[in-house]
């Protein structure tokens, strides 16, 4: 697993001069930077399983609009509605075994880093950070003051989630939703969940050492870490099994970040994956202006 404070950024740039200097031109003209990619960072990624799933699309001839795909309701099997290529994932993991779903890329993860870190996010005594009361967070929150001025208290926050049973887990976001439900803070969408019980029964899934795993990347590189989270965060809150997916439609590829965030998470020790979803019995629809 790559250890990473601002390598996300640097394995980009990085492997934008790898394109050229692996260009026929420059091999031919100057080699010896050529080998210096030899040794590449990636090389060093856990690779992500992947499954590749079928689902129907249905084209659509409008340019920079996203593909549409047909998906049976939850309800009725027979009765079909038009989706994203996500939710088609998410039909699928259900009829797996992992009823509950969310597509929430990023946000999953920062409603939930929120709602445990509360008492960071809103510490006194940190300079230059909250001039008014009306502030949804502190100023710094993507800037690297955010970690290093808050250093010990995140270290025993972190440490506390880590080591929690998950009846300790649900004490600390149940206060937490309790006391600031519908309170506007950055990161959280209380709509994103049912309701607490619904929250819970996530976090139950996660535990301790994969939150705090999570959250400790968070605090570090919250400028650096807010894209490439996987698509959909899905589960079963009876088994407590659980899994976090990248979802591909034809033609997709993963970004670096994509590559990086489930390299991180596998190292961790969840049960990521990439899901390819290809498309069969596609139908063109006529008449669209």
């Amino acid at each position: 697993m790559i250890v990473l404070f601002e390598l996300g950024i640097v394995i980009i740039f990085y492997s934008g001069q790898k394109k050229i200097c692996a260009s026929s031109a420059v091999k031919k003209s100057m080699p010896f930077l050529w080998t210096e990619f030899q040794d590449d960072q990636m090389n060093s990624v856990i690779e992500a399983p992947s499954v590749t799933i079928t689902g129907q699309q249905l084209y659509r001839d409008i340019p920079g609009c996203s593909t549409i795909w047909v998906s049976s309701t939850s309800n009725h099997a027979d009765a079909k509605v038009m989706t994203r290529v996500e939710e088609v994932a998410l039909r699928h993991y259900a009829e797996n075994d992992y009823p509950e779903g969310i597509h929430g890329e990023g946000a999953t993860f920062r409603c939930l880093f929120a709602l445990f870190m509360w008492e960071i996010l809103f510490m006194e005594n940190i300079d230059d950070v909250f001039y008014n009361e009306y502030q949804t967070h502190p100023l710094d929150i993507t800037s690297d003051s955010f970690y290093s001025s808050r250093e010990n208290a995140i270290t025993d926050r972190l440490e506390r989630i880590r080591n929690s049973t998950n009846e300790v887990l649900c004490e600390i976001l149940s206060e937490v939703w309790t006391l600031h439900q519908d309170t506007t803070c950055f990161g959280i969408n209380w709509e994103l969940f049912r309701g607490l019980d619904h929250a819970l029964g996530l976090v139950k899934c996660f535990g301790g050492l994969v939150l705090a795993g999570i959250f400790d990347r968070m605090a570090r590189l919250m400028r650096s870490v807010t894209g490439g989270v996987p698509d959909l965060i899905v589960w079963n809150p009876e088994t407590q099994k659980f899994k976090i997916v990248e979802v591909k439609g034809p033609g997709d590829r993963l970004s670096t970040k994509q590559i990086l965030w489930l390299d991180y998470l596998l190292g961790l020790g969840v049960d990521a994956e990439v899901c390819h979803v290809r498309a069969v019995g596609a139908k063109a629809q006529t008449g669209v202006k």
